[in-house]
């Protein structure tokens, strides 16, 4: 999938039509949202420029370790090594 076209998928998934944006969004909600639409490596790839190019924020879990073993698979390691777990559409 290309950038711009994850974009406006990533967009459309953190602010619905009609909502004011703005709220938390879990991370593997936008992935299964996204499915097979495209790969697990480009999408963590996609979502951490996302958040370099100033479009979203990514932000960690507060009690990551409570999550299920499928939900903590399904979050982004970023480049710093911080795991995030939501997105925010800026």
């Amino acid at each position: 999938m290309l950038y711009d076209d994850f974009k406006t998928a990533v967009r459309e998934a953190c602010v619905p039509a009609g909502s004011a944006g703005g709220a938390l969004v879990p991370i593997p909600l936008v992935r299964r949202t996204l499915g097979d639409r495209v790969a697990a490596e480009e999408f963590d790839a996609h979502l951490c420029a996302l958040q370099r190019d100033g479009f979203v924020h990514l932000l960690t879990h507060v009690d990551f370790d409570q999550l299920s073993t499928a939900e903590r698979g399904a979050c982004v390691k970023h480049p710093s090594g911080v795991v995030t777990y939501w997105v925010c559409w800026v």
